[in-house]
């Protein structure tokens, strides 16, 4: 599904408000967060098709055409996506994700619970995921109305304040009724990306098959899980793996280290990839990722970065994604903070306690 994911990341507010529309409308970043989500609580089902064309500078590199069927009541959906020669097809029936990839003859399982937001599959979920990263990071504006396959909508405007940010500039023309983001457009640089939809059937019949891949007979099916799974393993494992003393948090009356996962990757990543999970009032407070730090320095080709001094060291932090990342005695330490009441300011006093898992 690698050209789909660039919907989620051009689709960012698709519901501003319930009532009418003033041009020119800036809404206050909460204000837009708290109208999405209620507008998304009356998403009902529909089958859509939509064109979608990738740019790199005036040159066309990519078309491609998708379909969605979205049953609002049972939570199921399917996607297809045309690209050339090539289908991919992807079926989220609640519990879990199956996708198949026509021209490698590849299907993978994933556990939906393990998606989360950012991969549900269709613009409008994706979108959710995306919106409260960039609130801090982009002005959005209420611009004026339009229309698109013959249905109002919102054009909504969200644009970069600060140069570099991931998500680029965005336009966005959500159904007034059902708060879809109906077209996109989306510059990050010299790339562009185009997504419309061509129809929209709001009153769609499904069957028992529509939620169902019919896959060939040789094709098995793996699970994403199945080909590096994470390893549970304690303190000194961990040291090991890293072939050095590494700096983590201890458990304390602040924070309480709820376990340690290894992943041994191998092929072009080959490395070994601690993480450390940590909660505060049995909650997921942050999490804490080691490993051998590469050639390139903090801050080398990754769009968001702004510099941060922690530890003394010079790190940077992407406010898109809530990271904190800095090298340190040949290991690399990447911190993403998930509880949204963490500031990045609270981490970096955290830091300063961190321990060696050496034994003294």
């Amino acid at each position: 599904m690698k050209g789909y994911k660039w919907i989620g990341a051009f689709s960012l507010a698709a519901s501003l408000f319930t009532g009418g529309c003033q041009d020119a409308q800036t809404f206050s970043s909460e204000d837009v967060v708290t109208k999405m989500l209620e507008g998304n609580k009356a998403v009902g089902s529909y089958y859509a098709e939509g064109i979608m064309n990738e740019y790199e500078g005036d040159k066309k590199i990519r078309e491609s055409t998708i379909m969605e069927w979205h049953d609002a009541k049972t939570g199921k959906r399917r996607v297809e996506i045309r690209s050339g020669n090539n289908v991919t097809r992807s079926v989220n029936d609640g519990k879990q994700i199956i996708t198949y990839d026509e021209a490698l003859k590849t299907a993978f399982r994933l556990d939906a619970a393990d998606v989360g937001e950012m991969g549900a599959g269709t613009p409008k979920e994706q979108l959710i995921g995306i919106l409260d990263k960039v609130k801090n990071t982009h002005k959005i504006e209420v611009v004026g109305e339009d229309t698109v396959i013959n249905l109002p909508v919102h054009h909504v405007k969200a644009t970069m304040q600060e140069k570099g940010s991931l998500f680029g500039d965005m336009d966005l023309w959500a159904d007034q009724k059902t708060w879809l983001v109906l077209k996109s457009s989306s510059t990050i640089g010299e790339n562009k990306v185009n997504f419309e939809y061509t129809k929209l059937d709001q009153s769609p019949t499904f069957d028992e098959k529509t939620f169902v891949l019919d896959l060939p007979q040789d094709v098995k099916i793996t699970s994403l899980s199945d080909i590096n799974p994470a390893k549970k393993v304690s303190l000194e494992e961990a040291e090991a793996a890293m072939k050095a003393p590494f700096y983590y948090w201890e458990s304390s009356s602040e924070v309480v280290l709820a376990g340690i996962e290894l992943n041994e990757w191998k092929g072009e990543i080959n490395r070994n990839e601690l993480t450390l999970n940590y909660t505060k009032g049995d909650v997921p407070y942050f999490s804490l990722s080691v490993f051998p730090a590469p050639k390139e320095e903090i801050g080398e080709g990754l769009l968001g970065e702004k510099p941060l001094q922690i530890r003394g060291i010079k790190g940077s932090y992407m406010e898109a994604i809530r990271s904190v990342m800095w090298d340190e005695k040949g290991l690399r330490y990447t911190v993403m903070l998930e509880h949204p009441d963490l500031t990045v300011e609270q981490m970096v006093k955290l830091a300063e306690e961190m321990k060696s898992s050496e034994k003294k």
